[in-house]
This record gives structure tokens, sequence and C-alpha cells, in this order.
């Protein structure tokens, strides 16, 4: 007789309870018929969507406690029942992800889980599953790097270096290999992870290092002098894995640019202090104890760090550069959109209201007929005011005294030096002409100052009908044209 065997667990212990089968370790229930057909055929359908739904809860309570094993396992026997359960793929993929070591890490694991679970996941919800995956991928490289960093910085020696340096391959081929299986188009690279390396050499190479170099008399031994140049190189060098992480992408993220100078920035001032570096010694004389330097860069490497300096420094500025490049950018487009929306509100808003708009129109057009209408009146009138000024009589006049005075004046001045007599006849005479042409002048003036204040109020009363026709067609114009 073939024994009884649980669908669910594969369990053997099944015992009789209220008419029905039960399994005693998963608690899935049979009828009697369906444990007949699982003795004579071997299998039965069993609804378990329940049971597989209070694992799935069971393994987001787990790891929410951060029991990711546990997690793990419930996600395990969702799947065996169900392959397809999504959810239980991007649950598991997080368990084991979170579970990784610096010596074992899984995240390869969690790639496929992940993989399974976007392959599965119904189309409406692809986009949002995606973007969380993509996220955890990189919480677990951010917490797996902040580990290796805690342990990089107490004496940087060139295995940790390649530690960090196999952290940073992986990365790469785990973000590739995401991308790739998921079908996913997204860029995963940038300061959340770059940071965490330059944090922590900005953050700790005061207090360790350069503490540990300087001592507390400030002059290194030769000892201390090449574990600085050999630590600070090698923290160097993760800065420049730093950069590998923070990418070289044209991207909007405007203090991810700030991010990439800084590394280099960083990376110089490291550099220079290397160069500058050296070991002290001592000797005694007749005055006391005398440093001296001992070890020192020689001129051939001082030279190769410089050059290196100018490099990185390039490249710094190239990045802040296109940080000034991208922001100009930014501000463009964001100004063309803003144009955009203006003028597509604003041909909206009149595109409702039509016939306001023709009604605005048909009255400023009246409008500026009627100031049009104004200004030809007020230019006529003025225009023969001004032919009254040019007829105005008394120019005829003046240039006869003008050339009388003249005559006299010539006269006066070929008299001899004994002719005072007929001089002082003769400059009567010119002052005589003199005040008689300015007798003309003066009526002249007066003649045209009537004129022209006739003409002031010709202008002031076009004015009195103009101004309010005007302020309305301004109003009108503010109206047609202003933001919707």
């Amino acid at each position: 007789m073939k024994q009884l065997t649980c669908e669910m667990c594969g369990s053997n212990n099944m015992v009789k309870q209220d008419g029905m089968f039960v399994c005693q370790d998963c608690g899935t229930k049979y009828s009697v018929e369906e444990a007949r057909k699982m003795m004579v055929e071997g299998t039965v359908h069993v609804d378990s969507s329940h049971l597989t739904s209070n694992y799935l809860s069971m393994a987001k309570n787990a790891l929410d406690a951060g029991n990711n094993a546990e997690a793990d396992n419930y996600c395990n026997k969702i799947i065996e029942v169900d392959p397809t359960a999504y959810e239980a793929w991007f649950v598991k993929g997080k368990a084991v992800g979170w579970q990784s070591t610096l010596e074992n890490q899984r995240i390869s694991e969690t790639i496929n889980a992940f993989s399974n679970a976007l392959d599965n996941c119904p189309e409406g919800e692809k986009e949002e599953l995606a973007e969380s995956c993509k996220q955890e991928i990189e919480n677990l490289h951010k917490a797996l790097l902040t580990v290796r960093m805690q342990n990089f910085m107490n004496h940087p020696n060139d295995n940790d270096l390649a530690q960090l340096t196999g952290d940073v391959k992986n990365i790469m081929v785990n973000t590739i290999s995401f991308l790739t299986k998921a079908g996913v188009s997204a860029n995963m690279f940038g300061k959340e992870l770059g940071s965490v390396i330059m944090n922590a050499i900005i953050n700790n190479f005061n207090a360790k290092i350069w503490n540990e170099y300087q001592g507390d008399d400030g002059k290194p031994s030769d000892y201390e002098f090449k574990r600085f140049m050999s630590e600070t190189d090698i923290c160097v060098n993760a800065l420049n894995l730093a950069t590998v992480l923070l990418g070289s992408d044209d991207t909007d993220d405007l203090e991810l640019y700030e991010w990439r100078a800084l590394a280099y920035d960083s990376m110089v001032k490291l550099n220079t202090l290397v160069r500058d570096a050296c070991s002290w010694d001592y000797e005694f004389t007749d005055w006391g104890k005398r440093y001296y330097k001992k070890l020192t860069l020689n001129s051939s490497a001082i030279s190769a760090r410089n050059t290196q300096n100018r490099e990185w420094e390039a490249k710094a500025r190239e990045w802040r550069n296109k940080k000034t490049q991208k922001e100009k950018a930014i501000k463009a487009e964001k100004e063309r959109k803003a144009k955009e929306e203006a003028k597509k509100r604003f041909d909206d808003y009149w595109a409702e209201h039509a016939d306001d708009k023709a009604r605005l129109e048909s009255e400023r057009k009246d409008l500026q007929q009627q100031i049009a209408g104004l200004n030809t009146t007020q230019n006529e009138q003025v225009a023969a005011l001004n032919k009254e000024i040019a007829a105005i009589p008394g120019q005829a006049e003046i240039d006869n005294l003008d050339e009388r005075i003249k005559k006299l004046t010539d006269e006066k001045a070929s008299l001899g030096i004994f002719k005072g007599k007929e001089k002082k006849a003769l400059q009567e005479q010119i002052d005589q002409a003199t005040a008689e042409k300015k007798a003309v002048q003066d009526r002249m003036i007066a003649a045209k100052k009537e004129i022209e204040g006739r003409i002031s109020a010709v202008k002031s009363e076009i004015q009195k009908k103009l101004s309010p026709l005007q302020s309305r067609v301004n109003s009108i114009n503010t109206e047609l044209t202003k933001a919707r």
C-alpha cells in the first residue's frame, strides 16, 4: 500500500482529525477523497494559496526582524509550490543578499532571484519592481563597501587595496549582470557608492594616517615616513577606484559632478603630502640636539608626482566646468519648458475665450483709429501755427537796420584821431539804429511767444482727449499679452 505523503512539505506525518487528514508538519488538510486519490494516483491538486500567503507574510516579518536565513527558508517553501511567485523571489533576493559577508558575498544570488521576480512580475508592476531591485542592490553594495572601508582605514596595505579592487570589480559585474538579466536600462553608479570610499578616506585620513606620521613631536622616523608614503599612496589608489564608481556619464545630478572633482582634488592633496614628506634624524652639537631631514623623495620622484598632480587638477577643473555647463543647460531647458508651457496656457486660454479676444482687438483697433485722427489734427494745427511764426513781420526791417549799423560803424572807423565830434555824432546814430533793431526783435519775440502759447494750448487740449484713449489701449494690450 502506498504511503500517504503531504504534497506541500513531503511529510509522512499525517493524522486523521475531524474527518480530514491533517499534515502535522505544515498543517495542510486533505479530504478523505483527496487522500484516497493520493494513495491510488500518487498526486492530487491542493489549493495551497492560503499557505503560500502565510509563508510570504512570515518571510516578510522575518526579513523585517533581521532574520534573513529564516526569511530565505520561507521563500523557498513558496517557490517549491509556485515557482512563479514573484514576490517570494523578491523577498528571497533581499534575504540572501543581506546574509553576505566580505568573505562570502552573495549578491549574485540576489540578482538571480530578482531576475526571476521580474520575469514573473505582472507587466504593470515591472517598472516599480525593477527600481526596488536596483535600489536594493545599491544598498547591498553600499553596506559591503562601508564594512570594507572600516577595515581598510586601520592601516591600509596592498592586500586591503586588492580586496577593495575586487569589491569594485564585483560591483561592476553585478551591476551589468542585473541590468542584462532584468532587461533594465538604468545607471547604477554614482555618489551613493563612490562617496563611501571617499568619505572613509577624507574623514579618517587626518585622524589616523597623518597623525601617526606626525607623531608627538612632528619629526617622523624613517619607519613612519615609509609607512606614511605607502598608506597614503594606497589611499590615493582607493580614491581612484572611487572615481570608477562615481561614473563618467552625463547626468542631471549636479552634486555628482562636484563629487568627481572632489575625488581628484583629494588625490592631489594626498599626493602632495607624500611629495613633501620626509623623515627626521638628529645629532648632538655644542648647542644641543639638532634635527635635520633624512629621507625625502628625489627630484625625479617629485617631478613625477607634480606631473600626476597637474593631470588630476585638470580633471577636477574639467568636471567643475562640466557642472557649470550642465547648470546652464538645465537652466536653459527649464526656461525653454517654462516658456513653452506658458505659451500653451496662453494659447489655450484665448482659444477658450476667442469671443473676448475678438471684442478686445476690435475695441483696440477703433481706439487706435481715434488716436491717429487726434494726432493728425494736432499735427495740422501745430503746422499752421508754426507757419504763422515763420511769417511774423520784422525780419526785413532788422536786415535794413543791420546794414545801416554796419555802414555807420565803418564810417566811424574811417575817421581820424582828431575827429572826435564827428565820431560822437556817428555813435549816436549807431545807438539809435541798435535801439530800433531791439524794439523790432522784442516785437517779434512777443508775437512768437503768443503763437507758441496757442500751440501749447492745442497740444494740451488734444492730450486731454488722447490720454484716456491711450490708457485704454494699454489696458487692452496688457490683458491680451499677460501670462495665463
